[in-house]
């Protein structure tokens, strides 16, 4: 439907082991946001956790929005689509003034790892970032493409930033 998806003020949110039907590998295997607009929003919640999704984790539309902002900690692991497999979606996407965040061994299979946004995607002062082991892999070959975002048709911008004295590291993705 055309709603806002929010989780908000949670001790923990946990997705784990959910999946979409073969072929619909793009249609988000934990949360799937039909947008019109409408964006999809986990903010103040103590851990946000997930891991093993199959068909993306969260896939939004390209004109809707995915915040995740002041959370503990941020974890997407192990989780597997086509394309942005943490994260597929959405006008602007941004992960701002969590604990640590981690994404750690997603896999696509044609593009982007983890994060594939339609325009624009901020990572800022979070206490700690983390891209390790994420990979795209076509044909056997492993392509270490953890982050990309626009289209063909849009001006992007990408603001990786962390907090003072903190780091943003890519390790093997």
């Amino acid at each position: 439907g055309n709603m806002d998806i929010t989780l908000n003020n949670n001790e923990s949110v946990i997705f784990n082991n959910n999946s979409v039907l073969k072929g619909y590998e793009g249609s988000g295997g934990a949360i799937r946001g039909w947008s019109n607009g409408k964006g999809i929003t986990l903010n103040n919640n103590g851990s946000v956790t997930f891991s093993e999704n199959y068909g993306g984790a969260i896939v939004g539309d390209e004109d809707g929005t995915i915040t995740l902002n002041n959370n503990g900690s941020v974890i997407f692991n192990n989780n597997s689509s086509q394309r942005g497999s943490a994260i597929f979606g959405g006008s602007s996407t941004t992960l701002n003034n969590n604990g640590s965040v981690t994404f750690s061994g997603n896999t696509a299979q044609i593009q982007s790892s983890a994060i594939l946004t339609f325009y624009d995607l901020s990572i800022r002062n979070n206490d700690s970032v983390l891209f390790e082991k994420n990979a795209v892999i076509t044909d056997g070959a492993y392509h270490l493409r953890s982050v990309y975002a626009g289209d063909y048709y849009s001006n992007s911008e990408i603001s990786l930033s962390a907090a003072e004295g903190k780091n943003i590291e890519f390790r093997d993705s």
